[in-house]
């Protein structure tokens, strides 16, 4: 089992757009900063992510737009901190040691040892609602309220733990809350585990494994195309077309996966891995399709 990247297509359609500014976000005093902090991490994301062109403008000055440009908006609506103290008695047992007339270590009796476990437990709230609009009509492409929570937890023995600072886990809660937001606007990739198989009498199914590991695709499904132009008719050659039907698919090139597939599975019939990995890639090309389909604006 590796891991392999995937990509995923977004929950919003923001196919069709080709550059987004990042507008205010908005608040109540008590939480103001807050505000101008999600802004600017939004667009520290997009610039670093670099997936779509970002326009820079002074806050509150909208630059000059076409209807491909997005604006990004939204307002916190939650930013809270709950603490709670909490002790709990705990009896250790524990054995004395001494040495004997003999200078030789024994252990004497157990003794109970009693001791005290406080724990100071905060929990740290943020969410944000974002707005997504066409920068021409002001039609709304999609809104999405993202929250998140971090606990906290200090423990002592016999002693009382530290005090909390809520503020050092700030920038963590933001990032947190942003990266999940952005995911529903743009495709996103995530690492998923799958089988790629092996045969002693195929090694190019190895050496391609150990390309698709480091996501050298290419590379892989050249090694697997050796296995089937060397080993013509060998019993276990499906498993050269199971793994490229696997390249193929999780690089996007659903026809070639399927073909790949079908083939290992004319002949395996009754390997129920191949089943599942084909009822994959017919379900990942359906998702990659709405990828191709252009934004309503």
């Amino acid at each position: 089992m590796i891991s392999v990247p995937v990509l995923h297509p977004s929950e919003i359609n923001t196919n069709g757009y080709t550059r987004v500014y990042v507008s205010e976000f908005a608040d109540s005093d008590r939480l103001r900063r807050d505000g101008e902090h999600i802004r600017a991490m939004v667009e520290e994301e997009l610039l670093y992510g670099k997936k779509i062109e970002v326009i820079s403008s002074p806050l509150g000055k909208m630059p000059l737009v076409d209807s491909a440009t997005l604006v990004l908006s939204g307002s916190v609506t939650d930013y809270s901190y709950a603490e709670k103290f909490s002790e709990q008695q705990c009896i250790l047992p524990r054995k004395v040691w001494y040495r004997d007339s003999l200078k030789k270590w024994r252990d004497s009796t157990v003794r109970d040892s009693i001791v005290i476990d406080y724990t100071r437990s905060g929990t740290l709230h943020l969410a944000v609602q974002f707005k997504v609009t066409n920068a021409v009509t002001g039609a709304i492409v999609g809104v999405r309220t993202i929250d998140d929570i971090i606990p906290i937890t200090f423990t002592a023995r016999n002693a009382t733990p530290a005090p909390i600072n809520p503020g050092l886990y700030d920038t963590q809660i933001r990032r947190s809350v942003v990266q999940n937001f952005l995911a529903k606007i743009f495709p996103y990739r995530v690492y998923e585990g799958v089988e790629l198989l092996i045969d002693g009498d195929l090694p190019e199914l190895e050496r391609g494994n150990r390309f698709a590991a480091r996501g050298d695709w290419d590379y892989a499904i050249a090694e697997y195309r050796n296995a089937v132009a060397n080993h013509k008719g060998h019993e276990e050659i499906h498993k050269a077309y199971f793994n490229m039907g696997c390249a193929f698919m999780y690089t996007c090139f659903f026809p070639k996966a399927i073909e790949n597939l079908n083939e290992a599975m004319r002949l395996a019939p009754d390997e129920e891995k191949y089943v599942a990995a084909h009822s994959h890639a017919r379900y990942l090309e359906r998702q990659y399709a709405q990828l191709q389909e252009p934004a309503k604006k």
